[in-house]
């Protein structure tokens, strides 16, 4: 019988769905045959399935707020793999081995069009000999920030909004990313929804994004889907 806990195959092929159904979050409609997909959902799965292991807890039963945390930093994730699965990646015969070797795989550009990339259609870094861990990080971790703004009534990244106090009141700006804190071990987003968004405020502060309380915020208007 298949095993189905926190660090069996069952766990990993449910870690594949999990970072499958956050990767689309992240990744245009139509992409799932794509290397970017692909990438995206490995990385996701991965991480999945090293915290699954390592809290001995069911890969759904994951929180947002603890996975978005080593996939905000490669060195983070990369810990936690050889310290969480250590055994497994060294193992051949376990799917998650597979994975982690094509994660951190570089390309070549220059091969054939029906070996680049694998033969997948590629457009996140195409061109790029860089691994795929180090490609899709960044989308990775997007893909989870907006399940967690969305889980915990955030405002989503684009979103419009005037600035109702402190030293801009009156000003608009569009939100560019949360400003999470971590809880005090510093292994997950804190409870709640963001304290504070990273605003930018337009060409007089160069289009830098200025750090604003969430209080001070109004959403003017939320982004088209």
């Amino acid at each position: 019988m298949e095993r189905t806990d926190s660090a069996g195959a069952g766990a990993w092929s449910a870690a594949l769905v999990r970072g499958g159904d956050l990767a689309r979050l992240s990744l245009p409609a139509g992409t799932a045959a794509s290397w970017d997909w692909v990438a995206t959902r490995g990385v996701i799965a991965v991480a999945l399935h090293a915290l699954a292991s390592r809290d001995a807890v069911a890969v759904a039963a994951v929180p947002l707020g603890r996975l978005i945390v080593p996939l905000r930093d490669r060195d983070r994730l990369v810990t936690l793999v050889a310290t969480t699965l250590g055994e497994q990646i060294d193992d051949a015969a376990h799917p998650v081995s597979a994975q982690w070797a094509w994660l951190l795989r570089r390309w070549d550009a220059g091969a054939t069009p029906g070996e680049r990339w694998d033969g997948l259609a590629r457009g996140i870094g195409r061109g790029l000999p860089d691994a795929a861990v180090d490609v899709c990080l960044l989308w990775a971790g997007t893909a989870v920030e907006r399940a967690l703004l969305d889980e915990r009534g955030g405002l989503p990244r684009r979103t419009q909004v005037t600035v109702r106090g402190g030293e801009h009141t009156g000003r608009a700006g569009i939100v560019e990313g949360a400003a999470w804190q971590l809880d005090p071990p510093g292994t997950a987003i804190a409870p709640g929804p963001p304290e504070a968004y990273m605003i930018n405020l337009g060409a007089e502060f160069g289009h830098r994004p200025v750090r604003i309380p969430a209080a001070h915020l109004e959403a003017a208007q939320r982004p088209a889907p």
